[in-house]
């Protein structure tokens, strides 16, 4: 009998260590093309290029894909919420957005801070343009998003089109662990 779905659970930073394991992990048997893969998702966010190659990745590997936020979506990690055709979440769940930022060490030369600040204009872009893609949300509001700190409940997610469906729990959950 063929799997109706299959459940990953992401917990913790989007970090190298974490995409290794869930490429480690997608390789299995249990995930195929043609099963649904559901995705749930609580997590802080981390590096914003290693989320959006993991979404393009799982947009390209699965021809369904339903993301849960189970508490939080913070940050980068919104980009991989985004990789649901149907996006849930319960009615406090939150979602956190902040301009794109990297951290620096003290000694940077004026070179090296250009290159920082060309870079977070790179990642900055990219975003807009994935969150456009995944929500038809216009540009100008994106880019409003993005110039501060800005927190959404899973309700107010619904309204400013970033979720699609509420939930008050989950069905035949089955799930694999991803934490990093």
């Amino acid at each position: 009998m063929q799997n109706e779905h299959s459940d990953l659970v992401i917990m913790g930073g989007i970090s190298d260590d974490l995409i290794e394991k869930l490429i480690r992990e997608i390789q299995k048997d249990r995930y195929q093309r043609n099963i649904p893969l559901r995705l749930f998702i609580n997590s802080p966010g981390g590096s914003i290029p290693l989320a959006l190659s993991i979404s393009r990745l799982l947009l390209n590997l699965f021809d369904y894909i339903e993301t849960y936020n189970l508490a939080t979506v913070d940050s980068s990690a919104i980009c991989l919420y985004l990789t649901g055709n149907k996006r849930c979440c319960f009615p406090n769940s939150r979602f956190f957005l902040h301009p794109p930022s990297i951290s620096l060490n003290d000694h940077l030369t004026q070179n090296q801070l250009q290159e920082n600040i060309t870079l977070i204009r790179s990642d900055t872009k990219s975003m807009l343009n994935f969150y456009h893609e995944r929500t038809h949300i216009e540009t100008s509001t994106l880019e409003s998003w993005f110039n501060h700190t800005i927190a959404f409940s899973g309700i107010e997610s619904i309204k400013q089109n970033i979720s699609t469906d509420i939930c008050a729990d989950i069905s035949d959950f089955s799930p694999c662990y991803i934490n990093s």
